[in-house]
């Protein structure tokens, strides 16, 4: 028949699956995305996308996530390989 498409309406399914390990840190640390993102002058929708795993941060947010939650780059984003 045809192919399965997502409507406009569904969200995405997350690209990892599970929450993930920057959502558990940012838990963890009991910071808000808000004050997060102010923090790295991020807007708070981009940092809510790559929190859910919708998109993947630069390099630069990879590093200044990892600075600002005290945890390694690695363990943060585990499996993207830059």
């Amino acid at each position: 028949m045809g192919t399965a498409q997502h409507s406009d309406r569904e969200p995405l399914p997350p690209l990892g699956g599970g929450p993930t390990q920057l959502k558990i840190a940012i838990a963890q640390r009991g910071y808000s995305q808000n004050l997060i993102a102010k923090r790295l002058r991020m807007l708070p929708s981009r940092l809510s996308r790559i929190v859910k795993g919708r998109c993947e941060a630069t390099d630069d947010e990879q590093d200044q996530l990892s600075e600002l939650l005290r945890v390694p780059r690695g363990k943060l984003f585990r499996g993207i390989a830059r």
